[in-house]
């Protein structure tokens, strides 16, 4: 008997925990009140009114089982159990689990036409809306944008991120990154963008193209350092470099900035502002008088600084008003002239400018002037007012003419070295300057022997030349 009652009470028990057909009990206290009810259903039926029809449940119109379980096609509906057709149809209360009919959504717990819903500032469609909107109180807004609430998983726009549900500013200095990211200058430090500048040159990593040399960074002035300072790609750019020297023995060229004292913060008072339109070198003073077009300046060739400046023609009158620009100098004593005399020549659209140099007075006197040159013979010589930059070296001791200047003299010139350089347009012109005055064949000037070496001064770039001591000077535009 007790084993009867036992498998009688797990199937009751098991009813209770599956599906609802109405004889589930709602509870059954202990062992000995199981027995009794167990019991009692054995000794006959249950009235209608008796004490059972609290136990029943499932059934259509009473409480649910287990708080949502209904017996065959009825449905849970605030925990009573009704005909399906009670839900789901439009104005409806929705279904188990907000479930609707085709074509309808669930809102606020009422089935509705879906046509009404998911767009932006309509209610939304079972809680979902469409692409950049959020489902926000039942109804879509817009998301995802700046001080708008996050999309769907917390997702913002670009440069964005989601706080405190929020779409806010990321990415930036001072800002939380963006992911793992922050922008160029910025690194990503416990989750914030915090900015970086290792060389403290003020400007950010990211930003600098050199974030380990102060020297290098945008905005910086360019120096002629060999050295890209301001970041463009290319070292000595723009008007960095202004003073070439090439070093006739070594065949290199150096670089420097035509007024050193500027690079040092302190512009010198007495360098050219501006267009250089030639130089008169004066060797055994290792000086140069640099001319513009109204000002003169005084270089000191082996320091490379400017010494003293003023009006041009307070130091040579007849100067005053012409249109100058090339000239060359001889070194003094040259071919058993006056060794405190060097002389000078300046070639104007008006004629040749002769003028002498006391060494020990430093002082320029006028000679004469010469006529505008017709050169005999015309063939290899440039035009008169294409030269734009002339030197002289009486040795050609690094023979940068292939041709020696005497091979174009007649017999008895055999031993002549001097020679006169100008560069007009692009081409490299060479005179014999002490026995026949005759021109040799031009040459380009990329092919120029001390112009075909690295680091060599552009041709754009030249406003003057001169010889000093067996090296070639070139002084640049600005």
């Amino acid at each position: 008997m007790y084993t009867f009652r036992f498998a009688r009470w797990m199937a009751v028990v098991a009813l209770g925990g599956a599906a609802c057909d109405g004889t589930v009990p709602v509870s059954v206290p202990d062992r000995a009140a199981r027995d009794a009810t167990v019991d009692a259903r054995e000794a006959g039926p249950v009235s209608d009114s008796g004490p059972a029809d609290a136990e029943t449940c499932g059934t259509e119109g009473v409480p649910c089982c287990n708080g949502s379980l209904c017996a065959g096609a009825l449905v849970c509906e605030a925990n009573v159990c009704r005909a399906q057709p009670s839900c789901g149809a439009d104005t409806q209360p929705c279904c188990i689990g907000s479930s609707c009919r085709s074509g309808l959504v669930c809102q606020s717990g009422t089935c509705r036409a879906a046509t009404a819903c998911g767009m932006r500032s309509q209610a939304c469609c079972s809680g979902a809306c469409e692409a950049g909107l959020r489902c926000v109180a039942e109804r879509c807004e817009p998301c995802g944008t700046l001080g708008q609430t996050c999309c769907g998983g917390g997702t913002c726009g670009p440069s964005l991120t989601c706080q405190a549900d929020r779409c806010q500013p990321c990415g930036a200095a001072g800002q939380a990154c963006c992911g793992a990211a922050c922008a160029p200058g910025t690194e990503c430090t416990a989750g914030m963008c915090r900015g970086v500048d290792r060389d403290m040159d003020g400007a950010l990593a990211g930003v600098d193209c050199d974030d380990n040399n102060p020297r290098r960074a945008p905005g910086l002035r360019e120096t002629c350092d060999n050295i890209d300072n301001d970041c463009t790609g290319v070292a000595d750019d723009g008007n960095a470099c202004g003073l070439w020297v090439h070093n006739g023995a070594s065949g290199a060229w150096t670089a420097y900035a035509l007024d050193a004292a500027a690079e040092m913060g302190a512009p010198s008072a007495h360098a050219p502002t501006t267009a250089i339109r030639f130089a008169l070198d004066i060797e055994s003073l290792n000086l140069a008088y640099v001319f513009t077009n109204t000002t003169y300046h005084v270089l000191d060739v082996r320091t490379r600084q400017w010494t003293a400046s003023g009006a041009r023609a307070t130091l040579i009158a007849q100067l005053a008003g012409a249109d100058a620009f090339a000239g060359y100098t001889v070194p003094a004593g040259h071919g058993g002239g006056n060794a405190n005399i060097e002389g000078g020549a300046i070639l104007t659209t008006a004629g040749v400018l002769a003028l002498d140099f006391d060494i020990a007075a430093r002082r320029f006197t006028f000679r004469q002037m010469d006529p505008v040159p017709t050169w005999m013979p015309a063939a290899n010589a440039p035009g008169y007012t294409s030269i734009r930059a002339a030197w002289l070296d009486v040795t050609n001791a690094f023979n940068w003419v292939t041709s020696a200047p005497s091979a174009l003299c007649p017999a008895g010139g055999a031993a002549t070295q001097a020679y006169a350089g100008a560069i007009a347009t692009d081409r490299v012109h060479v005179f014999e300057a002490g026995w026949c005055f005759l021109w040799a064949a031009p040459v380009p000037f990329a092919s120029f022997s001390p112009f075909a070496r690295p680091n060599a001064p552009p041709l754009a770039r030249i406003a003057t030349t001169f010889y000093q001591n067996g090296a070639l000077i070139v002084l640049g535009t600005r």
